[in-house]
């Protein structure tokens, strides 16, 4: 049985179990880490936390972003949720409009950060689409025309417009 579901097992008869803050820091890299040690008989299991502030605001782009990457969402309202090998990844809306990504489980820091960039670029890249498309449609709906249209190496797009 893989650890997370131990820890689901273990949550469930959690009045069993002594909960413990046992550390609060923040790396170099600016992440929040919150760790609670579970205790049940002899068996100790550490449940890391990690938030992650992000400049997401659409949350259509970000259930995008997640299914492109290959992940099944439950998602309720505010939140998105899905299931990671070793545990769970929630995007939820903070204060200022953007979406906060929050790790829970034992996930290091490696699996976290390469997550975390995967996800960012894959938003960027429907980001780009969505204005792409947008730009399109206000040329062909002004008196303009594309006259040329190229990708560079970068993924970026010049677009050549006249004025008629």
């Amino acid at each position: 049985m893989s650890l997370f579901l131990h820890l689901i097992s273990f949550s469930l008869e959690m009045s069993d179990n002594l909960i413990q803050l046992s550390s609060k820091e923040k790396n170099d890299e600016g992440f929040h880490s919150l760790t609670n040690n579970m205790r049940k008989s002899n068996e100790n299991i550490d449940i890391k936390q990690t938030i992650i502030k992000t400049n997401f605001k659409n949350q259509e782009f970000i259930k995008d972003a997640l299914i492109h990457y290959g992940l099944k969402l439950n998602e309720n309202t505010s939140n998105i949720t899905s299931f990671l090998e070793k545990g769970t990844v929630t995007f939820k809306k903070n204060q200022e409009g953007t979406y906060d990504i929050i790790f829970i489980g034992n996930l290091d820091e490696n699996t976290i950060n390469n997550f975390n960039s995967q996800i960012n670029e894959e938003y960027m890249k429907i980001v780009q689409e969505d204005t792409y498309e947008k730009v399109i449609e206000n040329i062909k709906s002004k008196d303009m025309t594309l006259e040329n249209e190229v990708v560079t190496d970068d993924d970026s797009i010049v677009l050549t417009i006249s004025i008629n």
